[in-house]
């Protein structure tokens, strides 16, 4: 099985090394994701415990698609009825670079020698998608007799159809929901759990060294710590859009039922067991502290940290070796002026660590500038709408990670 996990743009690299350890086949690493080689047993696992990915897409077919009547025929000729019966509901997604588009005639002409096709029709992903539904819905009609309902989003069966100029790979995504919803909501957060998974994979933290978190929202990057820490999957209190496929697709319900009740069984026991952790989750006001405790006590973690109310600003020195992970609201919550403010005071008051790395996780662009030193690296995240940037910092001479901990 061929597979695209999509993951934050600028975590691609973060993803690879994520799916090496999970013994997964790489064939390609891309902007927003990685292309993987596994079998149906790995797509389970992958499911369940991969951090850093948004979602799965699973490789059905490759067509080409130089015209609109191309792409229907070769989308009406594909087996459909492996993995859609007549109850279920679809939804199509496309993206890439069209073949009547702009940077499709640029792509597939680099000197423009050639004008537009006469009627040219592919210039939207939107007539795209109808066309490409249209398709199947005729495909499944034609072998089963009637006729599935097509759905604008969220469907049972989701298919995300990925042009390059005259060609089109057709994928399943099986996770449906994106797997930055984690199976534990946690209240008050506001990072997705891929983002926070990225800034923790890029610190290197295990355990081995004190960590501190503050300005934290809802303890999503201190849950995502652990979780990495202890080796708890993500996504396993969760379900999958491939649960819920009939035909070809029923052979992975088992698969993922049994990889989902392994890694259950696995957080029960390694919760229960405890782990000498050194850790510090601070907290600005009352609020903060009661979401922050309901998020550990629904993740059963509580007993593993040490929540104390303390302002950002005056945030005591962390213990030589310390790994610190924030997330500062900066000028779209708290605008220009505050932002600016809030930083500097961060700024003068962290400078002072010694021997402390810190992984600051902003969309303010003027970070930088405001908090008074030169990052030692700089990370680019991107969901294709949001943009931030993750920052480390050297503090006091720190070294990066710890023997056995890696900081990418």
């Amino acid at each position: 099985m061929q597979v695209f996990v999509t993951a934050p743009i600028g975590a691609a690299e973060l993803l690879a090394e994520e799916c090496r350890v999970h013994g997964f086949r790489l064939d390609g690493l891309y902007p927003g994701g990685v292309k993987i080689e596994i079998n149906a047993a790995q797509a389970a696992r992958a499911l369940v415990h991969l951090r850093l990915a948004d979602t799965l897409l699973l490789q059905v077919g490759a067509v080409p698609a130089p015209h609109a009547n191309r792409l229907y025929h070769e989308i009406r000729d594909m087996r459909w009825e492996r993995w859609i019966d007549v109850r279920s509901t679809i939804s199509v997604t496309c993206t890439g670079i069209l073949p009547d588009s702009a940077e499709g005639l640029l792509l597939l002409d680099p000197q423009l020698r050639r004008p537009p096709r006469v009627g040219a029709e592919l210039r939207s992903h939107g007539f795209a998608a109808r066309k490409i539904a249209d398709a199947l819905v005729d495909r499944i009609q034609l072998h089963l007799g009637a006729r599935p309902e097509i759905v604008e989003k969220d469907g049972d069966i989701q298919i995300v159809a990925m042009f390059d100029g005259d060609s089109c790979a057709l994928h399943l995504d099986l996770a449906g929901t994106p797997l930055f919803r984690r199976g534990l909501k946690l209240k008050g957060a506001s990072l997705r759990g891929t983002w926070a998974a990225a800034t923790v994979a890029a610190s290197g933290w295990r355990g081995r060294r004190p960590l501190v978190t503050c300005l934290d929202p809802g303890g999503g990057l201190l849950i995502e710590a652990l979780w990495r820490a202890l080796r708890i999957a993500p996504n396993a209190r969760r379900q999958f859009a491939v649960e819920t496929w009939p035909n070809d697709g029923e052979r992975l319900h088992g698969l993922v039922e049994e990889e989902r009740a392994r890694a259950q069984a696995h957080e029960a026991q390694v919760v229960a067991a405890g782990a000498d952790f050194e850790i510090l989750a601070a907290v600005h006001d009352r609020r903060s502290t009661r979401l922050l405790t309901e998020n550990l006590d629904a993740a059963g973690l509580a007993h593993l940290v040490k929540v104390e109310r303390l302002n950002a600003r005056r945030l005591p020195a962390p213990a030589p070796g310390a790994v610190l992970l924030s997330c500062p609201p900066g000028q779209g919550r708290l605008g220009v002026e505050d932002a600016a403010t809030l930083t500097s005071a961060l700024g003068k008051q962290w400078r002072t660590f010694t021997d402390c790395d810190a992984w600051i996780l902003t969309d303010d662009p003027d970070f930088k500038g405001y908090f008074g030193q030169r990052p030692h690296g700089i990370r680019p995240l991107s969901d294709g709408e949001r943009e931030a940037s993750l920052l480390h910092y050297q503090l006091g001479g720190a070294t990066g990670a710890a023997k056995g901990e890696r900081a990418s």
